[in-house]
This record gives C-alpha cells, structure tokens and sequence, in this order.
C-alpha cells in the first residue's frame, strides 16, 4: 500500500490519495465493529452519524448499544446524538 510505504519513509502528512481512501471509507466500520470494547460499552446507548465528504464519500448512522456496534448508510441524519463530518483532500 503506497500510504504504508509513504508512512514508513517519513512521509507522515501526506494525505492518503482520495481513490484509496474512498475504496477504505465502508471497511472502517468493520474496523470499528471488530475493535469495539464490547464490556466498556455494556449499557451505552449512543446514536451518531458520520459524513464522509468527496467523491467517495456518503452517510452513515452509527449506533453503540449495550456493547454491539451497528452500523447503516443514511440518508438523513436527524435525531442524532452527534454528527463527525470527515473531509478529504482539498
């Protein structure tokens, strides 16, 4: 992966192409779903969008409960408890 290679020369700020990163935007929720602390997060009850700006982006609706991580594409966002817009390369 050349955000990897770039990673390990030194090139920490270089922003991830944006092709790349909208082929990655629907794995971070795995990512997030297989990392979440399930014992930490018995009893929580959070609902949250998160926006992904860009060609390859979209919407998702993001739901933490009694520790399972769940998540869906939105199209409306109302009634969230938070929103996290995350925006690419300009």
């Amino acid at each position: 992966h050349t955000w990897d290679m770039n990673w390990g020369l030194g090139h920490k700020t270089d922003p991830l192409d944006e092709r790349t990163a909208g082929v990655l935007a629907p794995f971070m929720f795995v990512l997030m779903m297989s990392t979440l602390d399930q014992d930490s997060t018995k009893g929580m009850d959070v609902d949250f969008g998160i926006i992904v700006d860009g060609e390859w982006g979209g919407q998702w609706r993001v739901q933490v409960k009694d520790g399972k991580f769940t998540y869906q594409p939105a199209d409306s966002l109302n009634g969230a408890q938070a929103v996290d817009r995350l925006v690419g390369p300009r």
